[in-house]
């Protein structure tokens, strides 16, 4: 496990097996992750290519964590029913363009 940052403070936590049983279970999740500098985890399944996260409660897990996946470009949410791909891609500067398919929830009155 590993403290990074790629805009926000994410505990990353590597697993060999069973991300589908992946959970925050304590109600000090918050507390324990600011005691090692991290605000957020973030699971994720190296050889399947695959992450999950949550909010601290674990209440309400997030399908595609771009802060998080995006620099790994790593499959999220379907766990949750909401698989998601997030793609990056490099452009002619070094600048790297973090995004994916996206599907409208809404549109303005």
């Amino acid at each position: 496990m590993q403290v990074v940052s790629t805009g926000l403070p994410y505990l990353i936590v590597p697993v060999a097996q069973g991300l589908d049983r992946a959970r925050i279970a304590v109600t000090d999740f918050g507390e324990r992750l600011a005691s090692v500098g991290a605000k957020f985890v973030y699971v994720f399944d190296l050889d399947k290519r695959e992450g999950r996260s949550w909010n601290n409660t674990g209440a309400v897990e997030d399908v595609a964590t771009g802060s998080a996946a995006g620099p790994a470009a790593i499959c999220q949410g379907r766990f949750v029913g909401r698989p998601s791909v997030i793609a990056v891609t490099p452009d002619g500067r070094g600048d790297l363009w973090v995004g994916g398919p996206v599907a409208p929830v809404a549109t303005a009155p």
